[in-house]
């Protein structure tokens, strides 16, 4: 019964994870790009679509990875988390001392 429960916190904890990571990856890694975009043309009137346009081709360009990265990392946290015994339904029931 505690290896469905783990299991079953596992499948659930995967999916929530993935779509963390996943929108997590991308809004950093857009960012970062679009902030660079700017920094590079401080002038130019038009460095908020040009920021945007950049984090858009970051996400673009690099959608593989960034899938790969969600799903790899969701799957090693989420199996760490359920069956490492934080959550309290995936901890080991307390056993009784033996009798002398």
């Amino acid at each position: 019964m505690l290896l469905l429960k783990r299991c079953l916190t596992a499948f659930v904890l995967f999916f929530i994870l993935f779509i963390i990571l996943y929108f997590g990856i991308c809004m950093v890694g857009g960012a970062i790009m679009g902030a660079r975009a700017g920094a590079e043309h401080p002038n130019d009137p038009n460095s908020i679509q040009l920021g945007q346009e950049a984090g858009r081709n970051f996400v673009l360009n690099n959608l593989g990875t960034i899938v790969l990265s969600a799903l790899g990392g969701s799957f090693v946290i989420s199996l760490v988390v359920s069956f490492s015994g934080i959550l309290p339904w995936c901890r080991k029931s307390p056993q009784p001392p033996p009798l002398p």
